[in-house]
């Protein structure tokens, strides 16, 4: 009998439990100030991410820049030697064929660079934080 009774008052007490959590659920719904909370919460959230991509964007161009007059640094002084090469040796096909090279990796790192710009702006666009 007795735990017939803890049975039930414990199912009864479940029930309630349940009743007042969709009662409360259903408020946080529907409260105007949750829900403007939550607006202000989302907005500053986006803010953060936005200044947060700009400055990474910034320092992309910045590294970007480097990157691209490194390459092109690299680039010429690659020619440059194969260019003496070619000068040297008599195999200019060679020489030729590691020129075309250069130019391909060149272009290669660019192509990163600038790919990455587009990357992180899609990321951005989509909500995506990696």
């Amino acid at each position: 009998m007795e735990r017939q009774n803890s049975k039930l008052s414990e199912k009864a007490r479940k029930e309630d439990y349940a009743r007042i959590h969709t009662l409360v659920d259903s408020a946080y719904k529907r409260d105007p100030r949750i829900l403007r909370r939550k607006e202000e919460g989302k907005a500053e959230k986006q803010r953060k991410k936005e200044a947060k991509f700009l400055a990474k964007k910034e320092e992309g161009k910045r590294k970007g820049e480097t990157v691209e007059e490194e390459t092109g640094r690299q680039a010429s002084k690659m020619r440059e030697e194969f260019t003496e090469e070619d000068n040297r040796h008599s195999t200019s096909v060679e020489v030729r064929r590691k020129l075309q090279e250069v130019s391909e990796f060149q272009t290669e790192r660019v192509w990163i660079v600038l790919f990455g710009e587009v990357e992180d702006e899609l990321r951005l666009r989509i909500g995506f934080v990696g």
